[in-house]
């Protein structure tokens, strides 16, 4: 498990998550999809003071690959991913 840290950024890049479809540009939309067009799945958050194994039996439940850690204040944390 490979825990990664919020950081600012201006670069865009692409976001996958566990249950969405590829993001492809569709003939005659102007080139890129909109996140309002993606339909993803809600997202898996637990507390940053989650066990490895407990994240790791809820990401299998959830058929995710990731999950989003947040802390005491509900606030982002970091993700924890399978990779």
């Amino acid at each position: 498990m490979k825990k990664t840290t919020k950081r600012p950024s201006k670069k865009s890049f692409p976001v996958e998550n566990g249950n969405a479809s590829p993001s492809n540009p569709q003939p005659g939309d102007g080139g890129e999809r909109t996140v309002k067009k993606v339909k993803l799945s809600k997202a898996l958050t637990i507390p940053d003071g989650t066990t490895v194994t407990d994240a790791c039996r809820r990401m299998a439940a959830r058929r995710v690959d990731a999950v989003l850690l947040t802390d005491s204040s509900a606030l982002l944390s970091g993700i924890l991913t399978d990779k």
